[in-house]
């Protein structure tokens, strides 16, 4: 499965650089720019709750795994911070 990968505390640095790890997972990093900050996220293939697993253990945060209303988009957020 493909899903959208985010965090909460480093929303404005690239995934790669803060989680290196996310490299073993076919991590795809995209972007958005605003007028003075970007924002990151990426894209990562998921094919079993083995990988799943080893993600949250290679990342040593908790994870949070989201849908859209549509279900046509599944995102896992990193939990590296706090989240009212």
């Amino acid at each position: 499965m493909i899903f959208k990968i985010k965090s909460v505390g480093y929303p404005l640095k690239p995934l790669e650089e803060v989680y290196p790890v996310l490299k073993e997972f076919n991590f795809k990093q995209a972007s958005k720019e605003g007028w003075h900050w970007v924002l990151y996220w990426g894209v990562i293939h998921i094919d079993s709750l083995e990988e799943l697993i080893k993600l949250k253990e290679s990342i040593g945060k908790r994870l949070i795994i989201s849908e859209s209303d549509d279900c046509k988009q599944k995102t896992i957020t990193i939990y590296d911070d706090y989240i009212e």
